[in-house]
């Protein structure tokens, strides 16, 4: 019973723990989309050019009043605009049908495939190793 309601309150919280976890300092997406944006020649390797100019890049994506340095205020703005872009590709993923709304059955079948993913042995169960296990919950809390 204890499981269930911890698996249960763990289901109902994650799509509020995404923007929570969209609010780190720096809205650091996983190794993969990292390679994805950086790498510019396509070569599966970020080299140290590729990386610095997308940093610059970033720098001035921030920098919005071109003065060559970041307020604090500049700063949040960015990343107000990445918990809302993370917010929104969310919700258009869940959204499976397209209709702007997301149904229940969208809901729940959303909830059943991450309790899937969480289920690493697939016994139809989730223990407590298998969520601090988890992908997901591992990239928003990286260890050091």
């Amino acid at each position: 019973m204890k499981t269930n309601l911890l698996i249960s309150t763990f289901l109902i919280a994650l799509p509020l723990s995404a923007s929570l976890l969209a609010a780190a300092p720096d809205h650091r997406p996983g190794p993969g989309m990292m390679l994805e944006r950086m790498d510019t020649d396509g070569d599966g390797q970020i080299t140290r050019t590729e990386y610095e100019t997308a940093h610059g890049t970033r720098f001035s994506a921030m920098d919005t009043n071109n003065d060559g340095a970041l307020t604090a205020d500049e700063m949040n703005k960015m990343r107000q605009t990445k918990r809302e872009e993370m917010r929104q590709r969310r919700f258009d993923r869940m959204d499976t049908d397209g209709n702007g709304q997301i149904s229940e059955e969208e809901f729940n079948t959303q909830g059943s495939e991450m309790f899937s993913s969480m289920d690493a042995n697939q016994d139809g169960t989730v223990s407590q190793s298998e969520i601090e296990n988890w992908r997901p919950m591992k990239m928003g809390h990286r260890q050091p």
